[in-house]
């Protein structure tokens, strides 16, 4: 998996400078992933992986705006009413839950205290965060 996305996503996310060595597609595809699966802060990912918080910021927003773009091409409803059928008997048979098409998941991502609207932000578990949904 890890392969076929780093190919998929090379052009958009390869960067030419002329300062330093560019983060590979690879390893900002990983450290997005780790961003996002494990609910810590940025710092944090990039202490750990010897990159500032400032380049994981920057690659956070490469990675988040490529995988936006491509999921307008990539998730889509079934399209005609056999198809529906078709899935929904899968579901069916997996788990037998009936009439379903599809699924979401959600997760919190740490965020720093916004200035406005503070307390929005605060979630059950006693820190900030977004509640994210993926389809």
């Amino acid at each position: 998996m890890l392969e076929r996305s780093k190919w998929e996503l090379q052009p958009q996310l390869e960067r030419r400078t002329r300062r330093s060595q560019a983060l590979p597609t690879h390893t900002q595809v990983l450290l997005a992933l780790r961003f996002l699966a494990s609910g810590s802060f940025q710092h944090v990912i990039g202490d750990t992986a010897g990159v500032t918080q400032a380049s994981i910021s920057r690659v956070l927003d490469r990675i988040c705006t490529v995988l936006s773009d491509k999921s307008v091409q990539e998730i889509k409803m079934p399209p005609t009413n056999i198809e529906r059928r078709r899935i929904a008997r899968k579901f069916l048979r997996i788990q037998n839950f009936p009439r379903v098409i599809g699924a979401i998941d959600g997760t919190h991502v740490a965020i720093k205290a916004p200035s406005v609207d503070e307390a929005l932000y605060f979630n059950r578990k006693r820190y900030h965060s977004l509640n994210i949904q993926l389809v």
